[in-house]
């Protein structure tokens, strides 16, 4: 409806975005934030906004992303600059639509990093201060719906099941408990009528005499007790209008394994890992533990599968479509096994890793790593050594072992060695050193690459390699390239023999800018030391001139290195503090 038409036929939606402070406060968020921005011009005489309130700059378009800037709470640290701030970045959902029919959209904050009963405390707290305050923001009270997504998808849903009923997710110190929970629609769509169950819901329904809408009463008298089911492997949907089930056509160049395995398509599984057929001729590694972590799981999986593919498949691809292509390496077993001196097992597991990240680039088919999201560590390493990268534009990829006392010890601190050899032997008048030194620093400092298009730039990945901007489309564009490699006739690298070193030309220097870091209160003594073991691999080692090296040289100077900093205390302390909070400790 036109919202100049009548404001109390308005209807009120809730787009749960994050953060914050607590529902308590919403009045001082709704318009000091992004709260209220995008109302109805109808509203905007009655809400006051900040001038510079980023939402009201340009018209918003569905699916966009808009950059804020949060500044630091004062009252934590008061010697924080004022000037400081994070960027952050928030979807914007579809806002624009909605605001052009009538409705008003609202996002409300909760406390997100507290229990889960809080976070639906808050929701309902902002309900009801909306509703005690529907006059002064022209607002029908009898018309409110809720929406969320993840996080707010949960509060959503909760706010429709518990409604006016006092539970524990009611806080009566939050106020307005005289106004009710009672929401006009459905607070979250088809998937959640699945998940409740259809029948059960309606049922409720009659018992609190509410209507049912007509299509659930047809789907319900066709025989179908869901909007969706699962049917050999192929996902469908409950057509209202032929009144039966359809298959969802999925878009070309979309390749989802969880359809692949619904349809039997699965190799060999593991609690870790799953080796699936994609179709072609090509076999695809998908991880799926908990931040698709590397373990014994994993390496086994990939190991199995690249025998797999040399005797069965035209190559294989290394992906998942997870939340993240993989956080790293399993830091908790190394701690156990440093923590009991189990020093020839822990030895044995890096070696078993560098085996297997080698036989990524020196199989006799072609792999393709297909990175997106989080892509640190040990999944860093998997991109460094495959023949092809096709990873999605928002990849986070970088080499942070540092963080948690450790050198990349999966042929990472190995490769940047080979890589500025590389390039000074292929680039006329190119200083060794200087291409060296830029790759210590990398691995040294820990950075992350923020995109796919800065690893190209920083040398973590191949100019060759591919950037998919549709996260979604990445495992498809690894496929693809797996096939384009085989059709071009691939032919298997063969392990180096000859790169060169600079040996302790290159790692006198590395010592002397450790030292003045250390002496300038840049870095700790345990920072100083781990540096000291990447610019010992990185040179070569103790050579007294520059000196051509085998890859495995390289290797078991980086394995020696790794071990090494597993028996020192700050290394363990390390590792431990990131298990317990998630941050790296510098110590």
């Amino acid at each position: 409806m036109d919202a100049s038409e009548n404001a109390c036929e308005t209807k009120l939606l809730f787009k749960q975005f994050s953060v914050f402070k607590g529902a308590k406060n919403i009045l001082r968020v709704c318009s000091a934030n992004i709260k209220f921005a995008h109302l109805p011009r109808h509203y905007r005489q009655h809400v006051q906004f900040p001038q510079n309130n980023k939402f009201l700059l340009r018209r918003w378009r569905v699916g966009d992303k808009a950059t804020l800037a949060t500044y630091p709470d004062l009252s934590v640290n008061p010697r924080q600059r004022t000037d400081c701030r994070d960027i952050v970045e928030v979807q914007v959902p579809s806002v624009a639509a909605l605001t052009a029919k009538g409705y008003a959209v609202a996002g409300i904050d909760y406390r997100l990093n507290q229990d889960p009963v809080a976070a639906v405390q808050d929701a309902k707290a902002a309900v009801r201060f909306l509703r005690a305050n529907a006059a002064r923001y022209h607002l029908n009270p009898d018309r409110f719906a809720a929406w969320g997504n993840s996080a707010g998808g949960y509060s959503a849903i909760m706010l429709g099941l518990t409604a006016d009923q006092h539970t524990v997710f009611d806080d009566p110190n939050l106020g307005n408990l005289d106004f009710t929970l009672r929401l006009t629609d459905a607070p979250v769509g088809s998937l959640a009528w699945d998940v409740i169950g259809v029948e059960q819901s309606v049922n409720r329904m009659r018992e609190e005499g509410r209507a049912i809408p007509a299509n659930v009463e047809k789907m319900l008298a066709a025989g179908a007790r869901s909007f969706y089911k699962t049917e050999n492997g192929a996902r469908h949907y409950f057509d209202f209008v032929s009144g039966e089930y359809k298959p969802i056509r999925q878009p070309a160049g979309l390749t989802v394994l969880k359809s692949l395995k619904d349809q039997n398509k699965v190799i060999k599984k593991n609690v870790g890992a799953s080796l699936i057929d994609l179709g072609d001729g090509v076999a695809c590694v998908e991880f799926h533990a908990k931040m698709n972590a590397l373990g014994q799981d994993q390496i086994g999986m990939i190991q199995f599968a690249i025998k797999e593919i040399e005797k069965n498949f035209a190559g294989l691809v290394i992906g998942n479509q997870g939340e993240n292509f993989s956080a790293g390496a399993n830091i908790m077993m190394i701690l156990l096994a440093a923590q009991e001196g189990e020093w020839d097992e822990l030895a044995m597991a890096v070696k078993q890793f560098q085996n297997t990240t080698m036989s990524l680039r020196y199989s006799a088919k072609p792999v393709v790593v297909a990175p997106h999201h989080l892509t640190l560590g040990g999944g860093c390493e998997m991109v460094l050594h495959c023949d092809r990268a096709a990873g999605a534009a928002e990849t986070y990829i970088g080499l942070v072992e540092v963080g948690v006392g450790l050198i990349p010890g999966g042929g990472g601190t190995k490769e940047m060695a080979v890589r500025a050899a590389e390039i000074a032997e292929s680039t006329p008048g190119a200083d060794h050193f200087e291409l060296l030194k830029h790759n210590f620093e990398l691995t040294a400092m820990g950075k992350v690459a923020t995109s796919a298009v800065e690893a190209k730039n920083w040398g973590l990945m191949r100019r060759q390699d591919r950037v998919v901007m549709n996260d979604k489309r990445v495992i498809e564009e690894a496929k693809r390239t797996v096939l384009r490699l085989a059709t071009e006739g691939y032919v298997p690298p063969q392990p180096r023999q000859d790169v060169l070193v600079l040996g302790e030309a290159a790692l006198t220097k590395f010592k002397l800018g450790i030292h003045m870091m250390k002496r300038g209160g840049y870095i700790s003594d345990h920072d100083a030391l781990i540096g000291l073991k990447i610019a010992t691999v990185m040179s070569g080692g103790n050579l007294t001139r520059p000196t051509q090296v085998s890859e495995q040289y390289l290797l078991d100077l980086e394995r020696e290195a790794f071990v090494s900093l597993c028996g020192t205390k700050a290394t363990q302390e390390r590792i431990a503090h990131m298990l317990k909070t998630g941050k790296p400790l510098r110590n």
